[in-house]
């Protein structure tokens, strides 16, 4: 059996204009309610895999604690310790218990957390001792040479990093060697060139209604399906494959509402939805 822990890591609060684009602020702030500054606040959530394929897998890290005191406060990290750490402690685990790391993308709120907290004078340090780091080509590629609109979202340490670990597996198609037929691979250039989406492959065994994140205190939908951040690249793109993929986990995962399948999006505001654990 598979048990899955949806985990928060560090928090951020960020423009809401930015955030939802060219969607008017009357529509969005129904959404996410804004503070005096305008900014709605963001969760960076990560999800646990315990039991898959034999190993313990933890899908993306978070922004982490990396940044110095100025750019925490640039990009409205939150906290100052590492909250993905303590998040794993609460369940029992360390970051060297983790067998295998998933990265969606190499962006600094997708992958921070695989960094050490921010120390004076000390140079960045990877966590996650033990694990292989599963990024896809074009993500690496990208990350080693980012383009001028999205170069700030990368850490400039860290490819030489992950590849320094020996530990580093980069995808090319639909399964890794890491993980084999256990969870198959989907890409995407909406967000950012091969962003990677993971399905975990199996039938459920529990049905699981939809997160509080996803609904308003009414049932409602709390931010509409087909709304992307202002981030994307290409807004159709990215939601085709979403849909798609959902529409899948609906289809091949025995859930009659491909709409209750369980799936984990990590920029949901932590006080919208709480740690939860399913088992499949």
């Amino acid at each position: 059996m598979v048990i899955l822990d949806s985990l928060l890591g560090n928090s951020q609060r960020l423009d809401g204009g930015s955030m939802f684009g060219n969607v008017p602020r009357a529509m969005w702030e129904r959404w996410l309610k804004p503070d005096a500054d305008h900014k709605v606040p963001l969760a960076c959530r990560c999800l646990l895999a315990r039991g898959l394929n034999g190993k313990t897998v933890l899908f993306e890290t978070g922004i982490g604690a990396f940044f110095d005191p100025k750019m925490r406060e640039r990009f409205g990290v939150s906290e100052a310790h590492h909250v993905l750490l303590e998040s794993l402690a609460q369940i029992g685990l360390s970051d060297a218990e983790i067998d295998v790391v998933v990265l969606s993308h190499l962006h600094f709120d997708h992958a921070g957390g695989l960094l050490a907290p921010w120390q004076a004078d000390s140079p960045a340090r990877l966590l996650f001792p033990n694990a292989q780091y599963l990024v896809s080509r074009a993500c690496w590629e990208r990350a080693n040479e980012p383009h001028a609109r999205d170069r700030a979202s990368f850490i400039p340490e860290l490819p030489a990093l992950l590849e320094a670990s020996g530990r580093l597996e980069i995808v090319d198609g639909d399964y890794s060697k890491a993980l084999g037929q256990s969870v198959r691979m989907h890409f995407s250039d909406g967000h950012t060139p091969g962003l990677m989406l993971a399905e975990i492959v199996g039938k459920v065994q529990h049905r699981v209604r939809p997160r509080a994140a996803q609904r308003d205190r009414r049932g409602r939908r709390a931010v509409p399906r087909d709304q992307e951040i202002g981030a994307d690249r290409d807004i159709v793109s990215a939601r085709v494959v979403g849909r798609k993929l959902q529409i899948r986990a609906g289809r091949e995962h025995n859930i009659i509402d491909s709409a209750k399948a369980v799936i984990i999006r990590p920029h949901f505001g932590p006080e919208g939805i709480k740690d939860a654990q399913v088992k499949v």
